[in-house]
């Protein structure tokens, strides 16, 4: 017994004082935005509170630009909308969390993260961080060897666009950075490229296989039911456009072509002589040899 209390005297002192002297995980970041609070109810547990941020760092590491959106576990009502006031956008706060934090990664990307809330902290002077933020807050223009200049949205500090013509019509064609990170702009404008160099076959394949999603199911018989692709409800005859396959095909002009750091274009069309609801949103998505298919659509 005398030897395993002199053994519990020597190491307790050491445990004590690795509990007590064990650095707190600490978050910086200048917030883009306040989210939804969120109430236990259904699936979700206990109260959180989203903030998202533009530029962030984790203890001392390195600044991240990737668009971080972070779920704050807290542990009622009242900590929750105190949670309101601090979180406000561009303001560089700190902020205390328990254990870790948990991302969700895309790519490589975090894209979002958990933590659980313990406490805020007095924010200290981070110039780094601070002119990360500014950076993405107020874009400034840039120029690209093979698409040319790309101005900033004046709202969406993530939107970069330009007109260019498409088919020999004036188009938007744009660039969306989210979820940002050092190399969002060239991830976008590598499916910009894609999009442009193939943009004839583009809208081609999509006009082709919306026509035939609409006309080519028909029996042979007129008046037939035509059986959606997505295998809803049947379309009849009388519900589908009035203008023939081939007219159909040619009435849609593109609007806008949107280009994302994620490996995506949307491609948005509008009717010309229909009802607004035959208008139509197209997505390709860059395949693993460097190529695009065509990935799907959805009308309004």
């Amino acid at each position: 017994m005398r030897l395993l209390l002199v053994f519990c005297t020597l190491i307790l002192p050491a445990a004590v004082n690795a509990q007590t002297t064990e650095d707190p995980i600490i978050l910086t970041g200048v917030v883009r935005e306040q989210g939804v609070p969120y109430e236990p109810i259904g699936d979700v547990e206990g109260f959180r509170q989203s903030i998202s941020f533009v530029a962030w760092r984790e203890g001392d590491g390195p600044v991240s630009t990737s668009l971080l959106q972070v779920q704050l576990n807290v542990d009622s009502r009242e900590e929750q909308q105190a949670l309101q006031q601090p979180f406000r956008k561009g303001r560089l706060v700190r902020f205390v969390i328990e254990d870790e934090v948990i991302f969700r990664m895309v790519d490589g990307v975090p894209l979002s993260a958990e933590a659980d809330w313990v406490r805020m902290l007095e924010p200290v002077e981070d110039p780094e961080l601070a002119a990360a933020a500014d950076r993405i807050f107020n874009p400034l223009p840039f120029t690209d060897a093979e698409l040319g200049e790309f101005e900033p949205h004046s709202r969406l500090f993530d939107h970069f666009g330009q007109v260019r013509q498409w088919l020999g019509k004036d188009i938007i064609f744009e660039l969306i950075l989210e979820p940002m990170g050092p190399d969002a702009r060239d991830r976008a404008l590598a499916m910009a490229h894609l999009a442009w160099n193939d943009h004839a076959a583009i809208d081609e394949k999509i006009r082709e296989a919306i026509t035939d999603h609409i006309y080519a199911r028909r029996a042979e018989e007129a008046g037939i039911q035509l059986v959606p692709l997505d295998g809803g409800e049947p379309i009849t005859e009388d519900e589908l456009p009035p203008l023939s396959r081939k007219a159909f095909k040619a009435d849609h002009r593109l609007r806008r072509v949107s280009c994302s750091a994620l490996d995506y274009c949307v491609l948005e069309y509008l009717a010309d002589t229909l009802e607004w609801h035959w208008s139509y949103t197209a997505t390709i998505m860059r395949d693993d040899g460097g190529g695009w298919y065509l990935d799907g659509w959805d009308f309004p």
